[in-house]
C-alpha cells in the first residue's frame, strides 16, 4: 500500500515537473534565439525560435516576442516574404502590439508597419461577468485595432437573429462600446444565449476578422405593484329603479279605485249606483297605474350612472398606473451575464 502510494506521489511530482520543463523550455529556446540575433547568427536565431513557437505551453507575451524576433531573422537572412508572412501571423495574434523602434533597425520595423497595415483585424475584449440593470451601462465590449478599419459589432440571438447592432463605423487605436441589454427596439432581452459579433473589415469592404464571444444571459426581474382592486359594489348607486314602488302605486290605486266605485253599495245596497262614483274609482286607478308607469322597474337612473361612471374612471385610472410603473420596472430588469471564451475566424491569406 505504502509503495503504491510513493508511486502515486512520484507520479503527479514528475507530472508537474515536465509541465515546468516545457513552461521553462520555451523561455529558454527564445533567451537562445534572442542572443543568437544580437550575435548576427540569424539562421542560429531562427532555429532557436521555430522551437520555441512549437514548445507546449508557451506564454502569450513569449509568443509575441518570438515572431518579432523571427520575422526579424527571417528579414536579415534574405526572406523578406517569410519575414512578411510571420509579421502577419503576429499581427493577427496580437493586434495591439507595436514593435519596438530602439530594440528593431529601421529595415524590420517598416516590414512591421507594412505587414500591420496589410492586416486590419481587431482583437475584441469582454470581462468574464457583469451584472447591471438594462438600460444602464452595461457590458463593456474593448476593440483594439491592428490598423485603421471598420468594425461592426452586434449581439445576435444563439440562432443567428439580429438584437441589436451596438457600434458599426471606424476603429482607430481601440474604442469601448457597451451594450445595454436591451433589444433594438428598447425592450430587455430575455433569459438564454446569446453572442457579441464583431466584424472587421478592410478599406474594400472584405471581411477580415470575425471574432464571436457566448454570452449566457440570465434576467433578474424587478418587483411589480399589485392591481388596484375594482370597487365593490357598496360604493356604487343603484343604476335602475326596482320593481317595489311601481307595483306599490299601480295595486294601491286599483284597489282604492275598487273601493271608491263599490264601498258604497257594500254597505248600502239599495242605495243607487252612480257614475260619479264610477268616475271617481277610475281616476284613482289610472292615477294608480300613472305611478306604476314613473315608477317602473328597469328604469335608468342617470344620476347614480353618472356617480357610478366616476368611481369606475377614477380606479381605471390607477390601474392605468399601476400598468405603466409595472412596465418602466420590467424594462429596467436586471442582467446578470457570464461571459465565454472568443472564437475567431480569420480569412484565409492568398
Amino acid at each position: 500500500m505504502r509503495a503504491r502510494f510513493s508511486a502515486a506521489v512520484l507520479a503527479v511530482v514528475a507530472v508537474a515537473g515536465a509541465d515546468r520543463l516545457e513552461a521553462q523550455a520555451a523561455g529558454t529556446l527564445l533567451e537562445a534565439g534572442i542572443q543568437a540575433y544580437r550575435n548576427l547568427d540569424f539562421d542560429q536565431a531562427a532555429g532557436y525560435l521555430q522551437r520555441a513557437l512549437e514548445a507546449p505551453g508557451i506564454a502569450d507575451t513569449e509568443r509575441t516576442a518570438v515572431l518579432a524576433y523571427l520575422g526579424a531573422s527571417e528579414i536579415f537572412r534574405g526572406r523578406p516574404d517569410s519575414g512578411q508572412a510571420v509579421f502577419r501571423r503576429l499581427v493577427r495574434f496580437a493586434p495591439r502590439y507595436r514593435i519596438d523602434r530602439l530594440v528593431f533597425p529601421p529595415e524590420v520595423t517598416s516590414s512591421f508597419e507594412a505587414a500591420r497595415r496589410a492586416t486590419p483585424v481587431a482583437e475584441v475584449r469582454v470581462v468574464q461577468s457583469a451584472a447591471f440593470r438594462v438600460g444602464e451601462p452595461g457590458l463593456p465590449v474593448d476593440l483594439f485595432g491592428s490598423t485603421f478599419l471598420d468594425v461592426r459589432v452586434d449581439v445576435l440571438r444563439a440562432d443567428g437573429g439580429m438584437v441589436r447592432s451596438v457600434y458599426a463605423g471606424p476603429l482607430g487605436d481601440s474604442l469601448r462600446t457597451e451594450w445595454d441589454g436591451a433589444t433594438a427596439a428598447g425592450d430587455p432581452v430575455s433569459a438564454g444565449r446569446y453572442l457579441v459579433v464583431a466584424t472587421s473589415t478592410d478599406s474594400s469592404g472584405v471581411t477580415r476578422r470575425i471574432v464571436r464571444v457566448p454570452l449566457d444571459v440570465a434576467v433578474v426581474l424587478p418587483d411589480t405593484l399589485p392591481f388596484p382592486p375594482p370597487p365593490p359594489d357598496s360604493l356604487l348607486l343603484p343604476e335602475r329603479t326596482s320593481a317595489g314602488p311601481g307595483l306599490q302605486a299601480l295595486v294601491g290605486g286599483l284597489v282604492l279605485g275598487t273601493a271608491v266605485s263599490l264601498l258604497p253599495n257594500a254597505i248600502a245596497p239599495d242605495a243607487p249606483l252612480s257614475g260619479a262614483r264610477f268616475g271617481v274609482g277610475a281616476a284613482v286607478s289610472l292615477a294608480g297605474f300613472a305611478g306604476f308607469l314613473t315608477g317602473r322597474p328597469g328604469r335608468d337612473i342617470p344620476e347614480n350612472i353618472a356617480a357610478n361612471g366616476r368611481v369606475r374612471a377614477a380606479w381605471e385610472v390607477q390601474r392605468q398606473d399601476v400598468v405603466r410603473e409595472n412596465a418602466a420596472r420590467l424594462r429596467r430588469a436586471g442582467l446578470r451575464i457570464t461571459v465565454g471564451a472568443p472564437q475567431v475566424i480569420e480569412r484565409e491569406e492568398r
